[in-house]
């Protein structure tokens, strides 16, 4: 009996055999390769060797023998993998293998996107077959961007469509050792494992972790599907590729890579490789790009016959970050792909809005509890309503990896801490009689933001974002004279929300789940303090009828409520429709403070208003004339790429996977096999570029008000 590796001279099936070597001889473990002269070092370490070809079903004969366990490694040539991986199956087949694995795409028959169409189908086949198997259903890998990180590090951004979509990734390492664990372990048979990261992640979190490793400014942008595609269409590559490209773009936008069952996690009984590290790891060993020597050639299989095209990359679209991620050098700026005018989206979008908004009319309603009792009832009320709604919607596979990591629950402690503060001074000055001034914290939280961009992430501003800041700094000063004091309710609002958006940041998790372990740390002290009150005769809980006690119940759904609908708003809207919408909640806020709480604004108070409402107008100014000009610019890119491309110089046609079997081609996408057909857009291969990335808007995305 052996186990057998196809493919293992790919990058994943070389960590695969690595593995197998630590934990059975050696003599045990066979590779199946196409050429037999990259597996030598194999070979003298005792593994046999099998050389064999997926196109050429009969090299397949003798691979496997009655109780071999196999490992079937997707292949890279998109459009033949069907073929292909049924050849092994029919040979396995025959054989009597006692174990077939085969690495598949996360979410398997649920993945909507192109490129896992073949693993459906070999998936189907498989179970056909009547072979004992395990599927497992690999997700991304961190090498799919780390390998990339030179023209990132050159050009200082990211460019890409998948706005703001998520992935959950972990190092080919990681997946390898999953599967080392099944082919070594019992009870695996008839298994399905999604696998993928602990964590998920966004782009913008991966140009901050880039930056933070690397000391440089490297910024994240934001084009459309449409524009993507063109972008790679205009640099030479074939359409279909530039297609399905596009389509993972697409498909990590709506949350296809972002799931995070903790599969992986449990297989290898360890956290996985955060890309933070992989990030880390690579940058220490990073060389200087090399000298373009030509413009590579993609291959791609279409019924069977092979396209070649060469894609030459012109300096505005020097290389990309990952499978499917351009990096460029400031042609092309932010821009959201999703369509403005969704109803759904703007629907969903006003209504979180509007009942943040209309919040004040809730909280006095709660009275004569206190302002900490009231608090209190959120922190314990919101736990059990998001833990609800998880519940529903079966989200409990981030739990444990959370757990392992200390670092991130540190995270959680300060970001459920600020927002304490935040929803306690805020229930407290609504019910005091500072509405306006509580909304005056939310007006001015996009200008402390970016304070805390520039003190602590060292961002660099363009002129009007600084006139926007000084004119904010101006308005405080006013608002100060006009309250003889300085507008502590609203700077104390400000900061401590922005204090929770960068810890969020840090943390990494969606809103619900973000929302569910903050609460999870408040609960006990909240609860504590419940029952402390109570048995001092304070609590108004039960002392006030069965109404009050309703609504201190209904503080859970009144704060999950509208993060639901913000959350569905999200994913459906730009970001920059999401921008303009912050502004709805403190404007109602501002609204309710004058014509229903009747608070005062004498002329100094107006002026200082003006000044902030003039600081904002001069952020939304700079955005969107931002995006104008980067549209513009983007498709100027665009022509001049279509044009060097048509003109770039003839080259004699290199089959892409020459540099590796067309079996062994595992490289940067083993998991979804995205870079098959595209790794020759290797970023390290482009010219050095001569512009330098424009400085980007630091990241203030508007994030849920919580502190409402």
């Amino acid at each position: 009996m052996s186990i057998v590796v196809t493919g293992a001279t790919g990058h994943l099936g070389r960590l695969v055999v690595e593995g197998l070597l630590e934990k059975v001889p050696a003599d045990q473990i066979t590779a199946v390769v196409r050429d037999a002269g990259k597996a030598a070092g194999l070979a003298d370490r005792g593994v046999r060797l099998h050389v064999a070809d997926y196109n050429r079903p009969e090299t397949l004969t003798g691979a496997f023998a009655a109780g071999d366990k196999v490992l079937l490694i997707s292949g890279s040539e998109i459009g033949q993998r069907g073929p292909q991986h049924q050849a092994v199956i029919d040979a396995a087949k025959e054989a009597g293998v006692a174990l077939l694995a085969y690495t598949s795409v996360l979410g398997g028959p649920a993945a909507d996107f192109t490129l896992a169409d073949e693993h459906k189908v070999t998936e189907r086949a498989i179970t056909d077959s009547g072979l004992p198997y395990v599927l497992l259903r690999n997700g991304w890998y961190n090498e799919n961007y780390t390998e990339n990180l030179a023209p990132v590090l050159e050009h200082g951004a990211v460019v890409g469509a998948a706005g703001e979509g998520r992935v959950a990734s972990a190092s080919r390492a990681d997946y390898a050792a999953a599967a080392v664990a099944v082919l070594t372990g019992e009870g695996h048979e008839g298994k399905v494992y999604e696998l993928s990261g602990d964590t998920a992640w966004g782009f913008a979190e991966y140009a901050d972790v880039v930056a933070a490793q690397s000391g440089k400014k490297i910024v994240y942008r934001v084009v459309s599907t449409e524009e993507f595609r063109t972008i790679l269409t205009g640099s030479g590559m074939p359409e279909p590729v530039a297609a399905i490209l596009s389509d993972v773009e697409a498909a990590i936008e709506r949350g296809r890579l972002a799931a995070t069952p903790g599969d992986l996690s449990r297989l290898i009984g360890r956290p996985t490789t955060p890309i933070a590290d992989s990030v880390a790891a690579r940058a220490e060993g990073l060389s200087p790009p090399r000298t373009h020597h030509g413009p590579p050639v993609i291959t791609v299989s279409r019924n069977g016959n092979d396209r070649r095209a060469s894609a030459a990359l012109p300096s505005e679209l020097r290389a990309r970050s990952g499978p499917c991620h351009a990096v460029g050098e400031g042609a092309v700026t932010p821009q959201d792909q999703q369509d403005p005018t969704d109803r759904t989206g703007l629907l969903y979008g006003s209504a979180a809005y509007a009942m943040w908004g209309l919040v004040p009319l809730f909280w006095p309603l709660l009275e004569p509890a206190g302002a900490v009792e009231i608090l209190a009832h959120r922190m314990v009320w919101s736990l059990a309503a998001v833990g609800l709604v998880l519940l529903v919607l079966r989200r409990w596979s981030w739990v444990r990896p959370l757990l392992r990591q200390p670092g991130r629950l540190g995270m959680i402690a300060l970001a459920a801490t600020v927002i304490s503060v935040n929803w306690g001074l805020y229930i407290w000055g609504v019910n005091s009689g500072h509405v306006v001034e509580t909304a005056l914290g939310y007006f001015i939280n996009p200008l402390v933001s970016i304070a805390f961009g520039v003190l602590l992430l060292r961002e660099r501003l363009r002129p009007a974002q600084w006139a926007a800041v000084g004119v904010g700094a101006v308005a405080v000063g006013v608002l100060s004279v006009g309250y003889g004091k300085l507008p502590w309710i609203a700077l104390t609002l400000a900061l401590s929300f922005a204090t929770y958006s960068l810890a969020k940041k840090r943390i990494g998790l969606g809103g619900l789940e973000s929302l569910a372990a903050e609460t999870a740390v408040q609960f006990l002290p909240a609860l504590g303090f419940l029952l402390w009150l109570g048995a001092h005769g304070g609590s108004t809980f039960a002392s006030e009828g069965a109404g009050h006690a309703a609504l201190l119940a209904s503080c859970g759904f009144v704060t999950a409520l509208p993060l639901i609908c913000f959350g569905a708003a999200a994913v459906r809207l730009p970001l920059s429709v999401i921008g303009m919408l912050q502004y709805v909640a403190p404007t109602f806020q501002f609204v309710l403070g004058l014509a229903v709480f009747h608070e005062s604004m004498p002329p100094e108070r107006w002026a200082g208003f003006a000044l902030v409402w003039l600081a904002l107008a001069l952020l939304t100014w700079d955005a969107l004339s931002t995006a104008r000009r980067g549209r513009r610019e983007l498709a100027a890119a665009a022509a001049r790429a279509a044009v060097l491309s048509a003109t770039a110089a003839p080259t004699t046609e290199t089959d892409a996977s020459d540099a590796t079997d067309a079996s062994d081609a595992t490289d940067a996408c083993d998991a979804l096999d995205a870079c098959d057909a595209s790794d020759a857009l290797d970023a390290s291969d482009a010219a050095p570029g001569t512009g330098a990335a424009e400085a980007a808007v630091p990241d203030t995305r508007p994030g849920p008000i919580s502190g409402v």
